[in-house]
């Protein structure tokens, strides 16, 4: 189980679907986005195959990544 600080949310701008949910603090550097985004690709794989692609990691990072779910290609961005 994945414990999330909110309720997450799907909101619609200039066409585009936004799924928004807060995982930890932004100053928390015990916890690794990279690695929830790992996590959930692997749940996703389950149903079709999920691909990751993330740049290099960096300190004080904001990432942006794209997240390849089946035929179906995402945005992906986090800090």
């Amino acid at each position: 189980m994945i414990e999330l600080r909110s309720a997450p949310s799907l909101k619609l701008e200039d066409g585009t679907w936004t799924l928004l949910f807060w995982y930890c603090e932004a100053s928390d550097r015990a916890r690794s986005f990279r690695e929830l985004v790992r996590d959930l690709c692997g749940i996703l794989n389950k149903k079709r195959v999920a691909h990751l692609s993330l740049p290099s990691e960096e300190d004080g990072e904001d990432v942006e990544g794209k997240l390849s779910w089946g035929p179906d290609t995402y945005d992906v961005y986090f800090e």
